[in-house]
């Protein structure tokens, strides 16, 4: 048996209620979520140089368990690196996914960044600070 959840149909324009609840199978949700990932990434990706075009910016990763990862059990750790912008500018947040908490991974989410960077003392974070120059 197939589990569904449900989704909510709301009208274009619309301020009110929710309209409709109806019940969706995960695959079909999985297959929208996909979908709009393809149409939405360019946004997404635009959000990320928002943050890093700013003069300052906040970076922290947090423990997520993956329960079918491949390569990893169960019950491995997983991170969900976190990068947003400063109270200074519009607020945004951007997630990007990593199997692990490295150096690379610090490395993969601030890129080329050379402003301001808040972050804790992760130890990751120590490589690309003295080659970005980060202050």
């Amino acid at each position: 048996m197939q589990s569904r959840g449900q989704f909510f149909l709301v009208p274009r324009g619309s301020h009110g209620p929710f309209i409709q609840v109806t019940s969706v199978s995960r695959t079909s949700m999985a297959r929208w979520v996909i979908a709009s990932a393809d149409v939405i990434g360019d946004v997404a990706f635009e959000i990320r140089k928002y943050i890093f075009d700013q003069s300052a910016a906040h970076a922290d990763e947090t423990a997520v368990q993956v329960l079918k990862e491949p390569g990893k059990k169960p019950q491995s750790t997983s991170y969900m690196c976190v990068a947003c912008s400063s109270k200074d500018a519009f607020p945004v947040v951007w997630f990007q996914y990593s199997p692990d908490r490295s150096g690379s991974s610090a490395s993969s989410l601030i890129g080329k960044y050379s402003g301001i960077l808040h972050i804790d003392k992760f130890t990751g974070y120590n490589s690309i600070i003295k080659s970005n120059g980060i202050i």
